[in-house]
Order: C-alpha cells, then sequence, then structure tokens
C-alpha cells in the first residue's frame, strides 16, 4: 500500500476466526493463480516471506526457495537457509554483489 495506511474497507484481524478466514481467501487466491504448480518463491531473510513460504508448505505447494544475496543484509542468506531447512524447501541462493 502506498499510503501505509489499512483501507477503511479491510476489517482489522482481532481473532483467529478473522485470521483463518483471511488464510483461507488468499490461500483460494493463490490456487486459483497456481493451481499445482510447484513454486518458486523469493526470500528476503525476513518475517513476510518466511511465513508465505510456511503458509505455501502447509497448503502442500512444492516450494523451492531464491535468495539473491546483495550484500546488504549481513545476516540475509543465514536467515533465508534457516527457513528453507525448517520447512523442508529447497533454496537456491545466488551472490549478486558482483552485479549491483
Amino acid at each position: 500500500m502506498a499510503n501505509e495506511k489499512r483501507p477503511d474497507s479491510m476489517e482489522r484481524i482481532t481473532t483467529p476466526a478473522l485470521a483463518n478466514a483471511f488464510i483461507e481467501e488468499e490461500v483460494a487466491k493463490v490456487r486459483a493463480q497456481v493451481g499445482d504448480k510447484k513454486v518458486l518463491l523469493a526470500l528476503s531473510g525476513g518475517v513476510d516471506s518466511a511465513v508465505c513460504l510456511a503458509l505455501l508448505q502447509e497448503q502442500g505447494y512444492e516450494v523451492t526457495g531464491l535468495y539473491l544475496e546483495n550484500g546488504v543484509s549481513p545476516d540475509g542468506a543465514r536467515d533465508a537457509g534457516a527457513v528453507a531447512d525448517r520447512f523442508g524447501a529447497e533454496l537456491i541462493v545466488t551472490d549478486i554483489r558482483a552485479e549491483l
């Protein structure tokens, strides 16, 4: 979101039931777009991409993580590797520092 403000029409997730409803809606969107194909997911080493990987794995998708080592995050590759290991995903790490 460009202005970093939740739209008034978006319900705040305050209960497990609302969280589950949100997850179900998002999973349906992923299923419509991905179907039964494998998923290539860019990992940042942070929480958002880790949660995305966990949710995809939980739904039975075969996920391969891709981490681009750009030198900005000193622990990025290690963190991305830990996420991939935790959820049993393959991880591809590509060092792009020389390209920048």
